[in-house]
Parts: structure tokens; C-alpha cells; sequence
């Protein structure tokens, strides 16, 4: 399996894409009442919302399931002043991503809408989703570790990106110099998924030389990982 693969199979970074014309009428979990979700709508008024939102409480409805038996576990933290705050300045994915830690979902979950929320991130908000990311990421890296290298190489080659997308470039080069390290250690330098780590690590070196901090190593809509700005 590769790297690719593998990546897209571990990371919850959702890419369900509404299209402009989407319009459905959905039930808020919380208060019970309706309310209609229309994109179209949403893109003329110049509101960026991915996922159907409650306009009156703030609720993200980011999964196809029902939310019925966490009503009121979700209800307390939904009016919350921490959330209700968050409404006015934060995306709806970061909003999800806090929606997922205060339910205690697994840590790779949490790190997937963060990772997701850098990408619909403004510039002032940019900073604090991505270094949230990073420290969270480094968690999931110590988890990781006693399930081998290659599978604690991922989430390694998210923070080498965030990192650079920071310009923090001393951070990223140290990271690809100690996984390149880890990888010559454990004689993996012929296993088909390491070349295909070495080659993206070589790949963001020669980004760190041009300060390079737009490029990011994101996943298509086919799930295949490449460099794009």
C-alpha cells in the first residue's frame, strides 16, 4: 500500500464539497427545530459554510448520522459562552474540531479537523489553527511510534508541512533531517512506501531552500497527495 494511500486512510481530513446549488431543510439536534441549509444562497451572500449550520444556536451538522443520543451532551458545550464566542470568529471546521474534543473523540479525529481547518483559514486565523495542529500532531507521532516507522512517518510529513507553511523553516528542516535519519537507522530506504516518504521529504527541502511557505502537500478529491499552492 502506499504512502498516498495510507494517508487517506488514517487522516479525517473530510472533503465532502456541497455544490452551489445544494439546498436541503435540516433539524437541528439541539433545539429540535428546522431550518433550511442553502449553499447557493450562502456563496451570493458571501458566507463560506461547508456543512449545514444551525442559525440559531450555531450547531455544525458535520456528520450523516443521527445526533439524537448525544442531544445533551452536545447541547451544554453548544451554549457554552466558549462556543456561542467562537461563532463570530472562528471557521465552521475549527468549530468542529472543538465540537469533537469536547466530546472526546479519538485524538486522530481532533487532528483531522484541525488539519482541515487550516485550509479554510483567513491570515489572522491561520497561525493559531496551524501551530494547534502541529502540538496536537506531535501527540498523535509519540502514539504512533510503537505501531513502527512508516506509519509514524505521517503524521511527521503533516507537521514538516505546517511548519514550513509558518515559516519556521528550521523546525521543518530538523524534523526531515531526524525522519530521513530514522528511516537510513532502520535499513527502510528500499521499502516502496520509505522511497516514497524520501522523495516527498526531498521534495520539501527544495521548498525550504526557496522559503517556500504556500505550497502545501494536500489531498485531492481522488484521494491522491501531491504539492499545490
Amino acid at each position: 500500500m502506499k504512502l498516498g494511500t495510507i494517508l487517506s486512510l488514517v487522516l479525517v481530513l473530510i472533503c465532502i464539497g456541497f455544490s452551489r446549488g445544494y439546498s436541503k431543510e435540516e433539524v437541528c439536534p439541539i433545539d429540535g427545530k428546522k431550518f433550511e441549509f442553502n449553499s447557493k444562497k450562502n456563496l451570493a451572500l458571501g458566507i463560506n459554510q461547508k456543512y449545514p449550520e444551525c442559525p440559531r444556536c450555531g450547531f455544525v451538522l458535520f456528520e450523516v448520522r443521527s445526533y439524537n443520543p448525544y442531544r445533551e451532551k452536545f447541547k451544554q458545550y453548544i451554549m457554552s459562552d466558549e462556543y456561542q464566542k467562537m461563532r463570530k470568529t472562528e471557521t465552521q471546521t475549527w468549530r468542529i474540531a472543538k465540537i469533537v474534543e469536547a466530546d472526546q473523540r479519538p485524538l486522530e479525529t481532533y487532528v483531522g479537523y484541525l488539519e482541515e481547518a487550516t485550509l479554510s483559514a483567513n491570515s489572522k486565523q491561520y497561525s493559531k489553527y496551524a501551530k494547534e495542529a502541529i502540538d496536537r500532531e506531535l501527540d498523535v507521532v509519540k502514539r504512533w511510534e510503537s505501531y513502527g516507522d512508516i506509519v509514524a512517518t505521517i503524521p511527521r510529513l503533516i507537521i514538516i508541512d505546517l511548519y514550513r507553511s509558518l515559516g519556521e523553516f528550521e523546525n521543518a528542516k530538523n524534523m526531515i533531517l531526524e525522519t530521513k535519519k530514522m528511516i537510513v537507522k532502520e535499513n527502510n530506504n528500499d521499502n516502496t512506501n520509505y522511497k516514497e516518504a524520501l522523495g516527498i521529504l526531498d521534495k520539501q527541502l527544495v521548498l525550504l531552500d526557496k522559503k517556500d511557505i504556500k505550497r502545501r502537500y494536500l489531498r485531492n478529491k481522488e484521494g491522491e497527495w501531491s504539492f499545490r499552492n
